[in-house]
């Protein structure tokens, strides 16, 4: 899989690669709120594709600030 970080989104490789730091989980939808630490930018880690098993390898989309908060249900401030 490729990473395309110029339209918001990348693999779990590079995420990986710049360790980014998990801030939240939604267990209610299997997605998790991840934070890169060189950029500070909010990336949200879901399985886009579930007719495969687990839902597939996960992918990461850049999401805005509040966006994650209402999305995760909390404050970033």
């Amino acid at each position: 899989m490729s990473n395309d970080e110029s339209v918001g989104w990348v693999d779990e490789t590079y995420a990986r690669e710049h360790q980014f730091e998990r801030l939240a989980v939604n267990v209610d939808e299997w997605t998790s709120l991840y934070r890169c630490p060189s950029s500070g930018d909010l990336w949200k880690k879901y399985f886009p594709f579930p007719e495969m098993h687990g839902g597939g390898p996960p992918r990461f989309e850049r999401i805005s600030q509040s966006e994650a908060e209402k999305e995760f249900r909390i404050n970033l401030m």
